[in-house]
Order: structure tokens, then C-alpha cells, then sequence
């Protein structure tokens, strides 16, 4: 007993001595970082601003650093060489009065202070009283244009400083200049920041709020940008920005408010930045007499633009540009207006454009010796040659980039590295492993040398991320668990707690079950906590995979189902999707491991379900009503079943990284296909095949037969192969003998295969495509498929409402409306009355048509296959006063803010426009399932962009098709199949070039005839 009741009181003690110790040292910021992240209330925030000021007040500043007798050195300088003349001081005083701008008339106030307290500190009691007289004589009117009250009762504590005091305000004056020139400089922001606590130390005893708050604007920056303690930074922000304008100090405000959006930029809080830039330039209207305002408006517009880009309002950031344009900006600002109108246009597709932007950048950048720009331009180069698969490009521009910080910032390690870091993905995408190895020795080299924690730990866990994509995994291990060290350190729970995770996938490829489930304990708990719903969900999934790693199925399907439950909570608590959207591929694969845990299990039709699921779920809505926040629910197989007529086969396809499955439902059957693959290499296949397709029109300049030649048979190859792929198993093939109707749920990269140019048979003279064999559509879930069961085709009649935007850029495209216009008389252009135009107006005008049976849009579109919501296509809307007709660029994200739509049928036309580069996967295929989940029956998109001239003419012909007869399963494949005889009967193209008549994918929700 005694033996166990001393252990006891040894680990009291212990704890005892541990929470002495707790509550006595000293607050750090990394423990304020930590507390304002916990915080739960209002009062639990306050308390954690309170102690942030207390810190400052309370940071030692060591001797050996110099600070304090370098500041009283410079004031009694100050003060043996400033010889006050009384008559120029008391004329300046004079001359408030008669200042009409009372923000003027404030600063000849504020410069009199100066005075003031340095007559005092002098001795000159009497020049600082007749000064001090006249500043508050003034007063009164200044605070009444203010609207507020602060330099009455101000001046009037002032009034009253004792020389000492003086001395102190003087000092913290002369502090917070240092401060100032030092908080912004990457080696001294350190010296900089105990310059600013040094003087809120000296306002302790001579206090002055104005000053105090441009103290705060400085320390603001330090703690985001230097410390990375962001939150703690809004916290400032939020306070101080507050108290600025209850005190007039509007300027003071522009500035806090300024850094604070730039932090939430920097946080990648797009949303929230955009709001506070916003707010900055309304705020800059309002207060424009303020001196120095003018800068703040010309950078918030600017930084206002980059949000735009990032947040896909492409238009809105041109806009924000050209008024920056307008307002002269300096050499900075037009080097930055350049980059991010580069941005924009590698955005919208148009490369030769970005090109020249990053061009025009780099020059004037170069000129000026703003080396940073100039890497930066470079870079952006590289990345567009990247995505476009020009390698050599691509590493030229970056070699450029290095070479450019090695001559200017040698010392900019951090840059240096994230250059590193792009090229070595070049490597990668090369398959070149020793020289991506290479690569990241030297970044890592350099990342030593890296000065700031947080952003060092942010460049590891870079480097950690090339070594998973290279499957290095333990080399990716040692990254993350240097970032988590640093973390730590710098109390970044929130980065710290996302790279928990990395750790967590590299011991799950390690086979270190036990470890991961035990960080991913701790992680869960932590997320909860601070209320991050995203690692909350990242924690089920890796855990439910843990599980069945470890054979533990129905444990791995019981963690799953819980993932289900937390996606929706997630969705039902943000009242939106915005981050589930941009989180939706991670999502998207552990609801597919959800899927493949009840295959293993063995039940099939529950897998389906769940995969149903899983595809139905990142759109709006689903027309059948099993989401729009309600309980989870799932596809009723037999309802599908029964409502399929004998032709029908449904193919729901999911791909992993090492098989490829197919859920195959016909009237009387239902079976799981599946075959061993590898994800890369068919997706690579799959590439090859859409390049070469792509790539068909460039054998006919100049014109050569035998390439032509060539070239379909090199496309008749791939068509085979991939064929052979995705629709022959051992013991079944899609297209059999009988004519078929294919519905088709693709999965990942497979949306971008155009199925109906798939060779089936070359064993004859001609070449047989599976549109030869089946009738082919593709439907976003068998949910959607259901809802429609039983709706009737109808013929439209001429009085159909039809609604048109053409971009009259294309030719024919003034054809093409005349022929619809002709067909059906009461046919319209989307047009409007306001202006000027913006995607509000754009968005009004198609809600106030959405009843139209028939909606066809032309215009140039792109598809984003990192955001899927930032896909587009420009619209065409014309003014109804001056007849002018404008594009606007319409997202997928736009559409979503419509009402649902009554239309029968949707056409989106993406016609090459002959200019520019293209970037592979470029189409519509995004938009499309847009427009089915607001309510549109059909919606028929390209693939790839062909000529305007074939394109228009191909929709003519199936508008004129489907004006004679029901809407069908067999329109689409009747107008593909003459287009295929004409091309292959024809004196130029000799062969039935998929490029020319299979560009077209009809997605339908009905259960066509």
C-alpha cells in the first residue's frame, strides 16, 4: 500500500510542479496562435486579445541588441538640433483654421503635436502652451468633420504630458519609425517587431491611440506574413480596424483592413478576402479626401483582381484591371497588372495572349530590377508550357526563373525552391527519376537556409508531396514529420494538423496500420475541436482503408458509413458547397474505397448504390430529390430494372488504381464485370487516343494523302485498343450482335473518352465504330436515369420557346440563328436592357428564360480539371438599346445560383477558334452535367472543339432532324452515322475521321425511346 501511495504522490506532484509551471512562464505567441484557434466565444476571444496586447507591453527587449539607447540616443539628438522657430509655428497653427479639407487640416494638427511635445520636452513651456491652445482651438471643428469625438479630449490629456512624458512619446514616435522601415524587410522584420513593442511600451506612459494603431498595422504584417500566425493576425485586424474608425483615423483603417484581406488572401480564404476587398475600395470612395488614400484604392483593385482570378470571375478581374489601368499605376503595380491579366487568360484558354502578358511582365520587371517579378513571370511561364505538355519549354522557363533570383536575391531560398519543386515535376511527368531526385537533393539544400519556420515547414511538406507522387514514400515521410516539427514549433494547428495526414497516408503505404490508426485518433479529436470538418472526413476514409487493409471488412464499411454521414453534415452545416466542392476528388475516392469494401464483401447491389451515390453527389441537385439536405438515400435497382426496355443496357463504370469495374443492368439481368488494370496506363491509353483525335486536322495542312492516310490508321489502332479496355470482358462485349442502346456512367478520366468512335471491328474493309453498333448516351447516375422514367417525347412545334446566344465571332454562327429562327419563329436572342454587363445580368436574363424548351449556346469554352466549377463557357448577350452584343464567361459555379430549367433540350457549341494553342481536355463535359442537375432533360456538348464551319452545320442538321421528329436515342446516332458515310465517301478527308462527326456526347436524364 505505501509502495503505490508514494507513487501517488510523485505524480501529484509531477503534476502539480507541471502546472506551476504552466501558469508562471511566459506567454508565448505561439500559445496565443494555439488559445484563439480553441476559443469558442466572443469573451473566450477577448481574453486572448487582451494578453496578446500584454504580450507586446511585457516583451523584453535585451540590451545587447542596442534598441533602447539607440531610440533615446536619436531623441536626444532630436532635441539638441531642433531649434523651434515661434512665429513659422504658430503662422502653421494658424493656418488649420483656414484648411477646407479636414484631413489636411488634421495633418498640419498632427505635425503641431510633434512640435508641441518637443517645446515641452525642451523646456519651452510657452511655446508649447500657445501651441497646444491653438491645436485645441481647432479641434472642435476637426473632430465635427471626423465625425467623431477624439482630438478635443485628446489634446486636452496631451496637453498635460510632463516633459518626461514627452520624452516617452517622442521615443515612441521614433520606435515606431523603425519599426515601420524595418517590418517589411525579410532579414530584420525580428528587430522591426521589438522596435514596435519597445514603443507601445513607451505609449504605456504617454499614451496615444493614433499611434498605437499604426503600431498595430505594422505588427499585423509580422505576425502573417513572417510569424504565419494568421489567426492571431485577424484578431488584431479585427479589433484595431474597429477602433480606427470610431476614432476618424480612416487612413489607419485602409491600412489595417488592407493587410487583413491580403492575410485572408494569403490563407487561401478567397471568399472572405474578397469581401474585405470590397469593403477596402467602397471605403476608399467614401473617404477619398483622405491624403495617401488613392494608393489604397489603385493595390486593392489590383489584389481585388487576383481574388477575381482565383475565384473563377474572370470577367470581374479584367474589369478590376482595366480600372487600375486607368489610374496610371507605378512600374510595380503595371508588372503585377500584367501578371494577373497572364493569369486570367491562361484561365480562359487563350495562351498566345498569357504568353504575352508574362512577357510584357518580365520585361518592365527586368528593367526596374524587381527580380522577384521577373522569376515570378518566368515561372507562370513554365507552369502554362507544363500544362500544355511542353517539357522543354517548360524547363526553360524555369531554368530562367532561377537564374533571374540568382542574380538578384541569391539569398531567396524559398523561391529557389519552389522553382526546384516545378521542375522536378517535370521530371516526373518524364518518368526521369534521377533527375528529379536530383532536383529535390538541391531543394532541400536549400530549404536550410530558408530563414522564416512557416514557411519553411511549407516547403517540405512540398517536397514531401513530389516524393509521394514519385512513391518515395519514406522519403516522403522524413518531409512531413520536419514539417510537423516546425508546426509545432510556430503553433500552426491548422497546416499542422493537414500534414498529420500526410504522415498518416505515408504509413499507411509503409504498412504501419498501428501507427496511423493512432495519429489518425489524435487527428480526429483535434479536428473536432477546431472545427475542420475536411480532416474530420480525411480521418473516416483513411481509416476505413486502414480497416480493410488489415482485413477487418465490416469494420472498414462501418467507418465508411460514418464518412457518409459526415459529408452530409458537412454539406447540411455550410448551407453551401463551396468547400466541399474544392475538396470533392479527395471525397469522390474514399466514397469509391466505400464502394470496393461491399464488392468484397459480396454485396453487389449495395456497392452500386454507393456508387450511385458517389456520382449523384457533387451536383446541385438530383431530380429525384434524394439529396436537397435531407436524409441519405439510395438508388432503388429494381425500379431501374423494370423501367428498361429490351435493348437497354446501363454500364456504370469505377475505376481504381489497379482494376477497372463495370455494373452492367439489363431488363432481365444484372452482373459486376471487372478485370485487372493499371489506372496510369489506361489513362495514358486513353490520352494517346483523345491527342491523336485532337490532333486530325493538323495532317491537312499541308495537304499530304498518305498522312492523312496515316493518321486514321494510327487512330483506328488506338480506337481498337481502347475498346478492347472499356467494353470486352472475357465473357461479355457491350457490343454484341443486336443493336443496342448504351447508357453509359463514366468515372474519372473515362467522362473525356468520346465511347461512340471506339473501333469495334477492323477485320472488314471498312472500319466499324460502336456508334455503328449502338446508340450511345451517357446519363450522371441511374438516380437521374429513374426520375425520368415514363416521361413522353414530344415533337416540339414551332411555337416552342427557343432561347439562342451565339458568339458572332464564329462563322456561321449568324447562319446558324437565321436557320433556328426560320424553323421556329418565336425563337430569341438572350439579350437585356441593363448595363453595363456582369455575370448578375447574364444570370437574371437566362432565369427569366428557363422556361424555354430549347436553349443553344455558342461560344468558346474551357473546362478546369482541377475545379470542375470553374469550367466555362462565354456566353453571348446582347443590349437590347444599342444592339451590341457582348461575351461573358458563365461557370459552372454561376449556373448553380440559377432556378431549375424546364428545357427539353440544351446545345453547347465550343467551336475552335482557329487561334491559340489548346490545352488538352478542353471541352464541355462539366457544363453539361451542370445543366441536367438544374432540371434540363438532355444537354448535347463536344468533346473537343471542331471547325465552326462543320460544327454549325452538324447542329443545323439535328435541329432540322429533331424538328421532324421525338427527340430520341437514335437522332444523334442517325445524323453521326451519314456524317460518317459522307466523310467516307469524300475526295479530301478519305476516311471517317473521328475528329470530324464524334465529337458530340448527348447526356440525357430521360429513358429514351
Amino acid at each position: 500500500m505505501k509502495k503505490y501511495a508514494l507513487a501517488g504522490l510523485v505524480l501529484v506532484a509531477g503534476l502539480a510542479a507541471a502546472a506551476y509551471w504552466r501558469c508562471n512562464r511566459a506567454t508565448t505567441l505561439v500559445d496565443l496562435q494555439k488559445e484563439i484557434l480553441f476559443a469558442k466565444s466572443a469573451t473566450d476571444s477577448s481574453q486572448v486579445y487582451a494578453r496578446l496586447q500584454k504580450y507586446y507591453l511585457t516583451l523584453e527587449i535585451p540590451d545587447s541588441l542596442g534598441l533602447v539607447d539607440s531610440v533615446a540616443n536619436e531623441v536626444a539628438t532630436l532635441l539638441d538640433t531642433t531649434k523651434l522657430k515661434h512665429e513659422a509655428l504658430l503662422e502653421m497653427m494658424s493656418s488649420i483654421s483656414n484648411e477646407e479639407n479636414v484631413y489636411k487640416a488634421e495633418g498640419r494638427l498632427q505635425n503641431g503635436l510633434e512640435k508641441a511635445f518637443i517645446a515641452r520636452a525642451q523646456g519651452q513651456e510657452q511655446l508649447c502652451d500657445e501651441l497646444f491652445n491653438h491645436m485645441k482651438m481647432n479641434s472642435p471643428r476637426i473632430d465635427a468633420g471626423l465625425g467623431v469625438t477624439y482630438w478635443e479630449p485628446f489634446l486636452t490629456q496631451a496637453a498635460r504630458f510632463t516633459p518626461e512624458q514627452a520624452r516617452f512619446w517622442l521615443k515612441a514616435k521614433r520606435a515606431a519609425a523603425k519599426c515601420f522601415e524595418l517590418h517589411n524587410r525579410s532579414k530584420r522584420w525580428e528587430k522591426g517587431e521589438k522596435y514596435g513593442a519597445l514603443s507601445l511600451q513607451y505609449l504605456e506612459r504617454a499614451p496615444d491611440e493614433r499611434l498605437r494603431l499604426d503600431l498595430v498595422q505594422r505588427l499585423q504584417v509580422i505576425l502573417y506574413d513572417y510569424r504565419g500566425l494568421t489567426d492571431l493576425s485577424f484578431l488584431l485586424a479585427q479589433r484595431a480596424e474597429l477602433r480606427a474608425h470610431a476614432i476618424g483615423y480612416q487612413l489607419r483603417a485602409m491600412g489595417i483592413l488592407f493587410n487583413y484581406a491580403n492575410a485572408k488572401h494569403s490563407a487561401g480564404q478567397d471568399h472572405e478576402a474578397f469581401k474585405l476587398f470590397q469593403e477596402l475600395i467602397a471605403a476608399t470612395a467614401k473617404y477619398h479626401q483622405v491624403p495617401n488614400m488613392d494608393w489604397y484604392r489603385t493595390n486593392g483593385l489590383l489584389r481585388l483582381a487576383y481574388v477575381y482570378w482565383q475565384l473563377g470571375r474572370y470577367e470581374d478581374a479584367l474589369r478590376a484591371c482595366a480600372e487600375v489601368e486607368q489610374r496610371q499605376p507605378g512600374s510595380n503595380e503595371t508588372i503585377n497588372l500584367n501578371i494577373v491579366r497572364g493569369n486570367v487568360q491562361l484561365r480562359l484558354g487563350n495562351y498566345d495572349l498569357t504568353e504575352s502578358e508574362y512577357r510584357a511582365a518580365i520585361l518592365l520587371a527586368h528593367k526596374e530590377g524587381e527580380y522577384d517579378n521577373e522569376a515570378m513571370a518566368y515561372n507562370n511561364l513554365g507552369s502554362m508550357f507544363y500544362n500544355l505538355k511542353e517539357y522543354e519549354k517548360a524547363l526553360a522557363n524555369y531554368r530562367r526563373a532561377q537564374e533571374v533570383i540568382e542574380r538578384g536575391n541569391a539569398e531567396d531560398f524559398a523561391t529557389r525552391t519552389i522553382i526546384l519543386g516545378n521542375m522536378a515535376e517535370v521530371w516526373v511527368a518524364r518518368e526521369e527519376t534521377e533527375k528529379f531526385q536530383q532536383l529535390l537533393e538541391e531543394a532541400n539544400h536549400f530549404i536550410q537556409a530558408v530563414p522564416l519556420a512557416h514557411r519553411k515547414a511549407q516547403l517540405l511538406r512540398n517536397l514531401g508531396k513530389l516524393n509521394l507522387l514519385n512513391q518515395k514514400h519514406e522519403a516522403a515521410f522524413d518531409y512531413f514529420a520536419r514539417a510537423a516539427a516546425m508546426y509545432e514549433k510556430s503553433g500552426l494547428l491548422r497546416l499542422g494538423l493537414e500534414n498529420e495526414f500526410y504522415l498518416a497516408q505515408c504509413d499507411l503505404k509503409l504498412k504501419k496500420y498501428s501507427e496511423a490508426k493512432t495519429r489518425l485518433a489524435r487527428a480526429l479529436e483535434e479536428a473536432r475541436q477546431i472545427n475542420e470538418p475536411e480532416r474530420i472526413i480525411d480521418a473516416y476514409g483513411m481509416l476505413a482503408q486502414i480497416a480493410q487493409e488489415q482485413s477487418e471488412l465490416e469494420s472498414a464499411i462501418a467507418t465508411s458509413n460514418q464518412l457518409i454521414a459526415e459529408i452530409e453534415s458537412f454539406s447540411a452545416r455550410l448551407h453551401n458547397t463551396e468547400r466541399l466542392v474544392l475538396y470533392r476528388n479527395k471525397i469522390d475516392e474514399y466514397l469509391k474505397s466505400a464502394v470496393c469494401y461491399e464488392i468484397q464483401r459480396g454485396r453487389i447491389d449495395l456497392a452500386w448504390e454507393k456508387l450511385d451515390y458517389e456520382k449523384g453527389r457533387a451536383l446541385k441537385t438530383t431530380s429525384n430529390g434524394y439529396r436537397d439536405g435531407g436524409p441519405v438515400r439510395f438508388v432503388n435497382l429494381d425500379e431501374v430494372q423494370n423501367a428498361l426496355d429490351a435493348k437497354s443496357l446501363v454500364v456504370d463504370y469505377l475505376m481504381t488504381a489497379d482494376s477497372l469495374y463495370a455494373f452492367v443492368l439489363a431488363a432481365k439481368s444484372r452482373k459486376l464485370l471487372r478485370k485487372p488494370i493499371n489506372r496510369n496506363e489506361l489513362q495514358k491509353r486513353a490520352e494517346d487516343y483523345n491527342h491523336a483525335i485532337r490532333s486530325t486536322n493538323t495532317v491537312f495542312t499541308p495537304y499530304n494523302a498518305s498522312a492523312i492516310q496515316d493518321h486514321f490508321k494510327l487512330t483506328t489502332i488506338l480506337g481498337r485498343q481502347l475498346y478492347e479496355a472499356l467494353m470486352v470482358w472475357p465473357d461479355f462485349e457491350l457490343c454484341a450482335n443486336e443493336e443496342r442502346k448504351l447508357y453509359l456512367i463514366p468515372d474519372a478520366f473515362l467522362y473525356e473518352v468520346p465511347f461512340s468512335t471506339l473501333v469495334v471491328d477492323t477485320s472488314s474493309k471498312a472500319v466499324t465504330f460502336v456508334i455503328q453498333a449502338a446508340a450511345v448516351l451517357q446519363i450522371p447516375s441511374l438516380s437521374f436515369l429513374l426520375s425520368r422514367v415514363g416521361a413522353q417525347n414530344k415533337l416540339p412545334s414551332q411555337t416552342a420557346k427557343v432561347l439562342l446566344s451565339a458568339d458572332p465571332a464564329f462563322s456561321k454562327s449568324s447562319t446558324l440563328i437565321q436557320s433556328v429562327q426560320e424553323k421556329y419563329p418565336g425563337a430569341t436572342l438572350l439579350e437585356t436592357a441593363q448595363s453595363p454587363l456582369d455575370k448578375d445580368v447574364v444570370l437574371t436574363a437566362l432565369a427569366a428564360k428557363s422556361d424555354y424548351e430549347l436553349q443553344l449556346y455558342v461560344g468558346h469554352s474551357v473546362s478546369n480539371s482541377e475545379d470542375p466549377d470553374l469550367s466555362f463557357i462565354k456566353m453571348a448577350i446582347r443590349n437590347q438599346v444599342s444592339g451590341k452584343i457582348d461575351t461573358l464567361a458563365i461557370t459552372l459555379a454561376d449556373l448553380k445560383k440559377l432556378p431549375s430549367l424546364a428545357a427539353q433540350f440544351v446545345f453547347l457549341i465550343g467551336c475552335e477558334t482557329a487561334q491559340g494553342k489548346l490545352l488538352q481536355g478542353t471541352g464541355l463535359v462539366g457544363l453539361q452535367y451542370g445543366f441536367l442537375s438544374l432540371g434540363a432533360k438532355r444537354v448535347q456538348a463536344s468533346l473537343w472543339r471542331i471547325p465552326a464551319e462543320e460544327a454549325i452545320t452538324q447542329t443545323q442538321d439535328l435541329l432540322m432532324h429533331w424538328a421532324q421528329n421525338a427527340p430520341s436515342v437514335w437522332t444523334l446516332r442517325e445524323i453521326q452515322l451519314q456524317y460518317i458515310s459522307k466523310y467516307s465517301n469524300g475526295s479530301i478527308y478519305l476516311q471517317p475521321h473521328p475528329y470530324l462527326w464524334g465529337s458530340y456526347v448527348l447526356v440525357t436524364t430521360m429513358n429514351e425511346n
